[in-house]
């Protein structure tokens, strides 16, 4: 198609100095005329139409008549010839035509198409789109109802709510009140003559691995800290879950208030299900606070409830005593068994949910949750009053004799009297039971075995009831864990400071220089975990008082002496470790590493 030409005259035009340059036209290219023009207003003398503003016609005025001719190229330029009366070019123009408007998408490659958006197109782009949604629906339906159906099988508790009695906790709790409860206590013969090379030959990499492991034959393998436990238990107890086609929801959400924070959470646990409990997610919320459970918020109600389970305690009325060596255990004659049970539950839910509580237990509480024996030395340790005068004595040759001597009386199968308790029979018929050389060892053991849980046995329980309810024994005992890895794992631990730690300790012995180098020297080599375990070995508690080390009461202390065959001993009433000199620092490490796998020390001897 030729390129349009545009006729006329321009009237007064006013020229631009300077031409631009354009290429020549040829003869015959476009429609080329010429016309002439006289005086007058300017404007076209073709077409007096008014032209639009900023048109390329009137930008090129001059005095006087000249012939102009404008050419619009194929590629949108425009080109304007002028010349004066002699035929000479006076002035060469080109510019831009005004762009095209952009058709929209999607006829946006359909420049060059003779079909243009229509109506009937845009209407068709619709039912095209609209039918694309439909099938995007439905596809993801399916999951869309998957998702609706696991957050309407979310367990929620409202702490405002009355409590529901839930009979399966009844019938636990009645079932375990009703029973009988013994301390699984250590034979004392084979303790009192305890071979401890045998102890000794343990051998391992790992400063504090246990020597052997129980784990579940199905995984095959051994789990080398306390949270790779951790995950094997509660693998465990998802499989008994699955294999009793128990279903896990798939959360727990919880609504309290802060004001009755302790009295609320105990009865939203004690009355639901323990599979209700067990959700896969755990989402907390404080009514009346604003604020999205991401985590922080479920650890903070562990927390406060820890602290307020502490507190309570430490003021003497609480559901739990706290003992010489700081830790915690029921109290005794607690009628509040409902509550016991909920604190059974709500530590195996901080072990479920990975958030640490920090209520400390010590070895001998976490010995009975996991069902295992009792050591002699986890006497001596929480009371070493009892062990040096009430059980030592009978233990040496004759004493029997020396001790009804010393007390004027004679000595019978009765407990030993207290402030808070009276002496009572340790077996039927125990007040006209003579103890002699033969019977001492049985009659040392009812004593033991009273002396832990004496006047609570069915606190300790029920207690034990509401921690089995969510992690039964079997599958505590497939989990390999131990007692410390337990209470580790209940409680928490921090990243103890090595130094802060040698600052605050006191040394009863001056001329053990080398060996507490070495011995600080292990404690520096060790993990976060390892300390921790430690400290637990020494003090009975993971955990520091808010001070640190500095607030610890008594002081940490150290003293130095026995045989360097023998292995190092605690007593956490006192905050006591006792090493004996040792040669090397090898050894000390090898020492240490049994007595706190094995949990054994020297024991009466």
């Amino acid at each position: 198609m030729p390129s349009p030409t545009v006729y006329g005259v321009l009237r007064d035009a006013q020229v631009s100095p300077q031409p631009d340059p354009v290429p020549d036209l040829e003869a015959g290219e476009g429609n080329e005329a010429h016309a002439s023009s006289s005086t007058g207003q300017a404007g076209l003398a073709a077409d007096d139409a008014p032209r639009p503003p900023g048109d390329p016609l009137q930008a090129f005025q001059e005095p006087g008549q000249h012939q102009f001719q404008v050419q619009a190229l194929p590629d949108g330029r425009i080109i304007i010839r002028t010349a004066g009366a002699n035929g000479q070019p006076i002035q060469i123009r080109q510019g831009q035509a005004p762009p095209q408007r952009e058709p929209p998408w999607p006829f946006r490659q359909l420049r060059n198409c003779p079909v243009q958006p229509t109506v009937i197109g845009w209407l068709f782009i619709f039912i095209i789109g609209a039918i694309f949604s439909i099938i995007c629906f439905f596809l993801c339906l399916p999951c869309i109802c998957c998702w609706a159906r696991s957050q309407a099988r979310w367990v929620v508790l409202d702490g405002r709510k009355p409590p529901k009695q839930n009979a399966e906790a009844k019938d636990r709790i009645d079932s375990a009140k009703s029973g009988t409860f013994r301390a699984n206590l250590e034979d004392l013969a084979p303790a009192v003559s305890r071979n401890l090379s045998k102890a000794l030959g343990h051998s391992g990499s790992n400063l504090f691995s246990a020597p052997s492991e129980k784990l579940a034959a199905n995984q095959g393998i051994v789990a080398h800290d306390a949270a790779a436990k951790r995950e094997l238990l509660k693998t465990a107890r998802i499989e008994a879950c699955d294999q009793s086609k128990t279903p896990i929801p798939p959360g727990l959400k919880l609504r309290v208030e802060r004001e009755q924070l302790l009295q609320q959470s105990l009865n939203l646990v004690g009355s639901a299900k323990a599979t209700d409990l067990m959700g896969k997610k755990l989402s907390v919320s404080f009514l009346g606070e604003s604020g999205l459970d991401a985590g922080g918020v479920g650890r903070d109600w562990f927390d406060s409830i820890g602290r307020a389970l502490v507190e309570a305690a430490e003021k003497g009325d609480g559901h739990l005593q706290v003992l010489p060596d700081k830790t915690l255990r029921p109290r005794p004659y607690e009628d509040r068994f409902s509550d016991l049970f909920a604190i059974g539950r709500l530590i195996g839910l901080s072990l479920w949910f990975g958030y640490a509580l920090p209520v400390p237990l010590g070895s001998v509480t976490c010995k009975f949750m996991l069902d295992v024996p009792i050591s002699p030395l986890d006497v001596q340790r929480l009371d070493p009053d009892f062990v040096q005068f009430r059980v030592k004595p009978v233990l040496r040759p004759g004493g029997v004799a020396d001790l009804e001597a010393a007390l004027c009386e004679p000595l019978t199968f009765m407990s030993a009297a207290t402030e808070i308790r009276a002496s009572k029979e340790l077996c039927p018929g125990g007040a006209e039971k003579r103890v002699t050389e033969e019977n001492k060892l049985e009659y040392l053991q009812l004593l033991c075995e009273h002396h832990l849980c004496g006047d609570m046995q069915e606190q300790i329980k029920v207690f034990l009831e509401g921690f089995w309810n969510i992690f039964p024994q079997d599958v505590l005992i497939c989990s390999g864990l131990s007692h410390r890895e337990l209470a580790l794992l209940i409680c928490g631990f921090g990243d103890l400071d090595p130094e802060d730690w040698r600052r605050n300790t006191m040394v009863s012995t001056t001329d053990a220089d080398e060996l507490l180098t070495w011995f600080w020297a292990m404690v520096g080599d060790m993990s976060p975990e390892e300390r921790a375990k430690l400290l637990h070995f020494t003090t009975g508690s993971t955990r520091l008082p808010a001070a640190g080390f500095a607030g610890m009461t008594p002081n940490f202390n150290i003293s130095v002496g026995g045989d360097e065959e023998h292995l190092p001993q605690a007593h956490t009433c006192g905050n006591q470790l006792v090493l004996p000199r040792y040669a090397t620092k090898e050894q000390l490490v090898e020492k240490m590493r049994v007595a706190l796998a094995n949990d054994e020390g020297f024991g009466f001897a």
